[in-house]
């Protein structure tokens, strides 16, 4: 007992620092967000992997992942920018099950549901077709509803009224060779003609003039993206090349239908100071209408991204839906760790108290144990020794057992919940 005495204080003290000192030290938490199109169609859904110290989060690369997506179970890495994008071979009809692990630590769990509709509502819609005005009836038609800045794009403009032939001047971008088409003339009524077109600036106004009558129209530009430089569909794929203003690592594509999203993909650019390239190739989904979607980042959010349709399509408008937010893990993982953190503290005040209060009935049971000692010594002297009164039953073993119960269950407690 006497050993139990100086033990008990000691690892009383050494378990509740080594505990609440784990609790001040920055703790990372690891989560999962998924996002995509529709649930109830086949396509892909994009994962990213997070992890939170000190109150920032950044992407991190994870390995040997397993994702449930509703009866598909399947396996994945996040890669460096902390992505994967995984294949929803059949889509559900209402909600899906939804569960990411890594080793025996679950990073998103839930169940979610995304409709068509409600994913079609954040469309952001870039009209190919540019109106202007002026004394000539007449449009301009942009592929995929905007220019690149010092990308070479091929715009057709339509004119209405006039004689004569027709001259076409641009300020902020550069003009290449104009040509009629659709078996226009000089003397038509209405004439089609083609330019290649290349900003220079963020604003391109149009000059159309014909026989002393005038048409002029704002172009809408987008500058300093990625953007699709050519596309070729053949034999079943979408054949890629993409350029970049500027010196880059990667841009995003993701082809998309009416009714969802069917892949995306990062594509690794190459360059200098002055553009960057890159190639890659595309399952074609084989349905019409559809677009490609080209970003400089993997959320594909509108004001960052440009959706151009695919060849055989009937537009010529283009579309960018942002991803939509399927399921965040971050907020159960941090109530998760909050929770945890409840529980250590709860445990280290039990720990304290118990171990208190063992202490205490363990230095009453020391001077017990005395008390009987020099009771059996005087004793042993005869009659001549003091007389010492006899003591009563003690209550003390029945309490320290228990007390002794309560410091180890709260200990053992403790320890485990330190370990998980």
């Amino acid at each position: 007992m006497r050993v139990a005495v100086l033990v008990v204080p000691a690892v009383t003290f050494a378990v509740a620092t080594a505990a609440l000192v784990g609790l001040a030290r920055p703790r990372t938490l690891l989560a999962a967000r998924l996002s995509g199109g529709p649930t109830s169609e086949a396509g892909s859904v994009r994962l990213s992997c997070v992890r939170r110290a000190v109150g920032v989060e950044d992407p991190v690369a994870l390995a040997e992942l397993d994702v449930q997506l509703g009866p598909h179970v399947l396996s994945t890495r996040c890669d460096d920018d902390g992505l994967a994008e995984l294949p929803l071979p059949r889509g559900e009809v209402g909600p899906i099950s939804i569960r990411v692990a890594h080793g025996r630590e679950v990073l998103a769990a839930g169940r979610v549901e995304v409709s068509v509709e409600s994913w079609r509502a954040g469309a952001h819609l870039r009209p190919a077709r540019v109106r202007g005005g002026g004394a000539l009836d007449g449009y301009a038609e942009v592929p995929g509803g905007a220019l690149a800045t010092e990308h070479t794009t091929e715009v057709r403009v339509v004119l209405r009224g006039g004689s004569g032939a027709a001259t076409l001047d641009a300020n902020g971008a550069d003009l290449g060779p104009l040509r009629l088409i659709d078996g226009a003339t000089d003397a038509s009524p209405v004439l089609s003609l083609v330019t290649p077109i290349t900003p220079r600036f963020t604003q391109v106004t149009l000059d159309a003039r014909r026989g002393g009558a005038t048409w002029q129209g704002r172009l809408p530009v987008v500058a300093g993206q990625p953007t699709l430089d050519a596309l070729e569909a053949r034999g079943g794929e979408l054949h890629v090349r993409l350029v970049a203003p500027g010196r880059r690592t990667r841009a995003y594509v993701r082809v998309d239908v009416e009714r969802g999203r069917r892949q995306a993909r990062r594509v690794a650019l190459t360059g200098d100071d002055r553009a960057s390239r890159g190639e890659t190739t595309l399952t074609d989904p084989g349905e019409r209408p559809a677009w490609l979607v080209v970003s400089d980042s993997p959320e594909f959010s509108p004001d960052e991204s440009t959706g151009t349709p695919l060849p055989g399509s009937a537009t010529l408008d283009g579309r960018v839906v942002r991803d939509a937010p399927w399921l965040d893990g971050m907020p159960a993982v941090r109530e998760a760790d909050e929770r945890r953190t409840r529980t250590v503290v709860r445990l280290v005040v039990a720990l304290v108290a118990s171990g208190a209060l063992l202490e205490v009935f363990l230095v009453l049971d020391a001077a017990r144990a005395s008390r009987d000692e020099l009771a059996a010594h005087m004793a042993s002297l005869g009659d001549d020794a003091p007389a010492i009164g006899e003591q009563p039953r003690s209550w003390l073993p029945l309490v320290l057992g228990l007390s002794a119960i309560a410091f180890a269950f709260a200990l053992v407690a403790l320890l485990f919940t330190l370990r998980v």
